[in-house]
């Protein structure tokens, strides 16, 4: 599991064993955690966890409302 391998982390490039079934047993514990944000290198992978966390306040949500996304 991630608290295993002391590569993993918050990017799976770290990880040492790169197999299907480590990364994701890795994606898997980190959600279980509720660790929903994950690096692969320049990319984030974000797992749904299908509840709210209270991460993300008004203030958050307006900033990226006023947003271009085209831009």
């Amino acid at each position: 599991m991630g608290s295993n391998d002391p590569a993993s982390g918050e990017n799976l490039l770290n990880l040492t064993d790169t197999s299907e079934h480590r990364v994701l047993s890795e994606i898997k514990d980190r959600f279980y955690n509720k660790r929903i944000y994950t690096s692969v290198g320049g990319v984030l992978l974000s797992v749904n966890p299908f509840e709210k966390y209270g991460i993300y306040d008004d203030s958050v949500i307006a900033q990226y409302q006023q947003l271009n996304k085209y831009a």
